[in-house]
């Protein structure tokens, strides 16, 4: 996430906050949506190969090889952590494919 200073005036104070500049749709793409659910891709991301999961509540990211394991959760319910380690599962071979056709590895 790139960050730029802004500056903005209240009133008669002149208030500078930094603005996170967030990254466009395009660079996500949506590979899956099940169950509210989406699965996504990072365009500018690193390895390993790896998954972003978000639900209403939050987004996890789950590393795909051959065990599929929860690397990061940021407020998503345990119910559907569960839910989406098992839909990983089960389309593990699209996260895959779908890694390699933007990584090219």
């Amino acid at each position: 996430m790139r960050k730029n200073i802004r500056t903005k005036v209240v009133g008669n104070k002149i208030i500078t906050y930094i603005c996170g500049v967030t990254i466009k749709w395009k660079d996500m793409p949506t590979i899956l949506i099940l169950f509210g659910l989406k699965f996504r891709i990072y365009v500018r991301d690193h390895e390993p190969i790896h998954v972003h999961v978000i639900s209403q509540d939050g987004e996890a990211k789950f590393k795909v090889g051959e065990e599929i394991s929860l690397m990061d959760n940021k407020g998503m319910k345990s119910k559907d952590l569960k839910l989406a380690e098992s839909i990983i599962e089960e389309n593990k071979e699209l996260v895959i494919t779908e890694w390699i056709k933007i990584y090219g590895k």
